[in-house]
């Protein structure tokens, strides 16, 4: 009897393996396609669409939330806060304006995985950056890269100055 129980016990451990990781999440927010902040302010709410923006402080916060293309930055000094598990395909701006800084904050145990590709100083603050790239094309004034209590893991790491 307890052989046969093992068994059983065995059996459906192997098919819980076999079911895609993705299926057990819960929480998770999803936006197909791109997400453009250049063009004023949006109607969102973290609780229903896992991102806000605020254009009058220029600050986006995301909370466990997928955005499988760009999320496209205005050129203004801006703030991104993570909280929770995110993932962006891309992090950009118009690189062909005057150098802006971007500052990337992590709530406690915040991740990010995502390819940030901007001009101007780029601050990463309490924060754990899995996958992806920092790449900075900076206009006119040297780039500057300052990372604080964060931990990152990247595929590329590019700086230049013109």
């Amino acid at each position: 009897m307890k052989k046969r129980f093992a068994a059983v016990l065995m059996s459906l451990l192997l098919i819980m393996l076999l079911v895609p990781a993705a299926a057990f999440a819960t929480g998770g927010h999803t936006v197909n396609g791109n997400l453009d902040l250049t063009s004023g302010t949006t109607n969102t709410t973290l609780e229903n669409d896992g991102y806000t923006w605020d254009a009058s402080t220029y600050t986006l916060t995301m909370q466990d939330l997928t955005v499988t293309g760009t999320i496209k930055l205005p050129n203004q000094d801006c703030t991104i806060n993570v909280k929770g598990e995110c993932s962006v395909e891309e992090i950009t701006r118009n690189t062909s304006a005057a150098a802006q800084a971007v500052t990337i904050e992590g709530e406690t145990g915040a991740t990010l995985q995502s390819n940030v590709r901007i001009s101007g100083a780029l601050t990463i603050k309490n924060l754990t950056m899995t996958e992806g790239s920092l790449e900075n094309g900076s206009i006119g004034n040297p780039p500057i890269l300052t990372l604080i209590n964060s931990n990152i893991t990247l595929h590329h790491l590019s700086w230049m100055t013109d």
